[in-house]
């Protein structure tokens, strides 16, 4: 097991404007952390993706929409440069080229990428994000062969984009972790996708101050048993590090072990079901110090198969503040699911 890095400097040239969460620093911090413990190593390179991929996830008139846009802000907190379209671009063919050499070596893959992707759908950008970049890779995987792919989404805020676009669909199972009652408001346990695709969305939306706990339980009792059943051939997880403690921008509360209990369960799934295919692509997470701690575990466990020392081990959920909620969620999918 060897796993493969995807990374650009580009990247670090979008700019959201001074003092927005959403900074080149996330990168930044990320990378010197792998430095500074040698998990650092050179990045593939970064092959275009096929447009046609695009268009399967995003409309045409969306994508051109935005290849015309002027510079200026898309929403209070979106804004749009010159240089945003092809920076996009290149977080979405990082994407695919992680995907892409994952589905071809079995090895895993860490896409590094800004801007961040779950939170636009067909044709709507929002919560920093413009295309979706965990979707596309997910599409690379069915064009190569796959024919069941999982998404599963750790980010504090739920992936209503990507949620958008796999709703319909049953070759795609999307699994989300989020916090309810933020930003975007979606994601209710009731939501389960729609059409063809009814049962193949899980909404495990939680109460504040959810940590390990309940994350353990979310896991043991709805995603594994979805990935069981499902057995998807290839496994896409939409990494968001705000769902931590140390987050400013919310009230979850996993810790770095928490999160590391979770990719390593992520990873036993796809060495069982795929043959170790699976591909993170980094989304939200805005404390620096945390970003760094839980990329290094993750590094760790994806190149060595093995647990790291991680900084922010506080555990703040003992009893499961969220234990409620998983059982909702648990129950609305037992309806299409042998849960």
């Amino acid at each position: 097991m060897s796993l493969n890095i995807v990374y650009d400097d580009l990247f670090l040239e979008h700019s959201q404007g001074p003092f927005h969460p959403e900074s080149p620093d996330r990168l930044r911090a990320i990378k010197s952390a792998l430095e500074e413990t040698s998990l650092w190593k050179k990045p593939l390179d970064i092959a275009p993706f096929p447009p046609e991929l695009l268009e399967k996830i995003h409309s045409k008139d969306y994508i051109k929409k935005l290849e015309d846009e002027p510079p200026g802000p898309l929403d209070p907190d979106t804004a749009w440069h010159e240089k945003t379209f092809g920076i996009a671009m290149k977080a979405l063919s990082g994407a695919y080229t992680g995907a892409k050499t994952t589905f071809e070596t079995g090895n895993p893959s860490l896409c590094l990428l800004r801007p961040p992707g779950h939170h636009s759908g067909p044709d709507y950008f929002g919560g920093f994000c413009y295309f979706n970049n965990a979707a596309l890779a997910a599409e690379t995987a069915r064009t190569m062969g796959a024919e069941r792919v999982a998404i599963v989404d750790i980010d504090v805020h739920h992936g209503n984009g990507t949620r958008d676009i796999m709703a319909s669909r049953k070759d795609v199972l999307y699994i989300s972790t989020h916090q309810w009652g933020i930003f975007p408001g979606t994601g209710p346990p009731k939501d389960v996708g729609e059409g063809e695709g009814k049962g193949y969305t899980a909404n495990l939306a939680l109460p504040s101050g959810s940590g390990d706990r309940t994350y353990e339980m979310a896991f043991e009792d709805v995603a594994m048993p979805l990935l069981d059943e499902f057995k998807p051939e290839m496994l896409v997880v939409s990494i968001g590090m705000d769902a931590h403690y140390m987050d400013p921008l919310a009230t979850l509360s996993l810790s770095s072990p928490g999160y590391m209990s979770l990719c390593k369960q992520l990873s036993e799934k796809a060495k069982q079901y795929c043959s170790g295919k699976i591909v993170y692509v980094l989304e939200g997470g805005y404390n620096l110090k945390a970003l760094g701690d839980v990329a290094v575990g993750l590094a760790t466990l994806l190149d060595r198969g093995e647990t790291s020392e991680t900084e922010f081990d506080l555990v703040r959920d003992h009893e499961g503040e969220g234990r409620g909620w998983v059982d909702t969620t648990k129950d609305v999918l037992k309806e299409y699911w042998t849960l």
